[in-house]
């Protein structure tokens, strides 16, 4: 097979045109043709050649990259997506990997539509999103099939489905602008979108957050998410104390991992050593109103995790202990010892996820 530039196909990049039917009545020319190309991600070559490939191809108005992350896991594609010529309008990319952070090369490209896929578990819990990817995206289309089941042969031809995210995952390379932007996408603009209504489907929403690419934040604190509630939040941590300012709790927004039922929100750490202590820092005074919900959220989310509770004095510590939320969970509250460093590391053993 021979593509449009001459050369023999042996970098794993095929041309493919597409015409409408005769009897398409939605297409008054019928002379028109589309160009896609498509690319295998495991043929080095191919992928060393891709982007020129394009750019010298006006004629192409779509892209299918196939294999993402197969081979590397690490395989980064967002050089590509960032500089794909304005002539491609549709993208459909098959991730491998749970990895998607490449997908924020899309974040300032104008596309009508674009397929996010994987061969293979399409519901597998890892899967994030970076929302900003989309944001001068017309469409991203969602085709469901459960890829992973018994009831399919184990030789079988691996099933393609669009994939059902449950986290929201912002790119490490994001600012907090952009961060914004992207939870007003996916929870307030375009909520209405099937990839932002996580594994219950219409109505739903994407119920996890991880902000572990971004130690800065440390709550959800100017985020807007449009009066959901989540079951997991996700920080970075850097030492075995996590630290909250007790003039924060309310604009950190705790209360909305206060979540009904028996499946109670979680909040989990990325951290070089397990985090165990919450300490609240800030004097009585200091506490906003109406601070009873955002600290029960806390506890409640963090009651698997936080081994002790510090505060700084023993009438902070008594108003803590007073509160509905302390009693209802059951919780202890403890003025720091006099040799507590939060920002000192517990001795390294190596990154865990907690």
């Amino acid at each position: 097979m021979v593509d449009i530039n001459g050369d023999k196909k042996d970098d794993g990049i095929r041309v493919y045109e597409y015409k409408p039917d005769a009897d398409n009545d939605t297409v008054k020319d019928k002379s028109e043709r589309k160009y896609i190309a498509k690319l295998d991600a495991t043929n080095k070559k191919g992928y060393d050649k891709f982007l020129k490939f394009i750019k010298e191809n006006p004629t192409i108005s779509g892209i299918i990259i196939e294999n993402m992350g197969l081979v590397d896991k690490k395989q980064d594609f967002s050089q590509i997506l960032s500089q794909i010529p304005p002539s491609i309008k549709t993208a459909t990319l098959f991730f491998e990997t749970n990895d998607t952070s490449s997908l924020v090369g899309l974040k300032d490209k104008h596309l009508k539509d674009i397929q996010i896929v994987t061969k293979g578990n399409n519901l597998d819990e890892a899967w994030g999103i970076d929302p900003i990817a989309f944001r001068h995206t017309d469409n991203v289309s969602f085709d469901y099939n459960v890829n992973k089941s018994p009831e399919y042969p184990s030789n079988s031809t691996p099933r393609a489905s669009s994939i059902v995210f449950d986290t929201i995952r912002p790119a490490k390379t994001d600012s907090f602008s952009e961060i914004q932007e992207g939870f007003r996408l996916a929870y307030t603009t375009r909520k209405n979108w099937r990839i932002f209504n996580g594994s219950m489907g219409d109505g739903s929403w994407i119920s996890r957050i991880d902000l572990s690419l971004h130690p800065e934040l440390r709550g959800l604190k100017g985020l807007d998410l449009n009066d959901k509630v989540f079951n997991r939040l996700t920080l970075a941590n850097s030492s075995n104390v996590f630290e909250v300012k007790a003039s924060e709790l309310v604009e950190q927004k705790w209360s909305r991992l206060i979540v009904k039922g028996p499946q109670k929100a979680e909040l989990k750490f990325v951290s070089p050593v397990p985090v165990d202590t919450l300490y609240i820092k800030g004097l009585a005074k200091d506490l906003p109103n109406n601070y009873n919900a955002a600290l029960y959220g806390l506890f409640e989310a963090g009651k698997k995790v936080f081994k002790k509770i510090y505060v700084d004095n023993e009438v902070m510590k008594e108003t803590i202990q007073a509160r509905q939320a302390t009693s209802a969970l059951g919780i202890t509250v403890e003025v720091k010892p006099d040799n507590f460093n939060p920002s000192k590391p517990a001795e390294i053993q190596g990154p865990q996820f907690i």
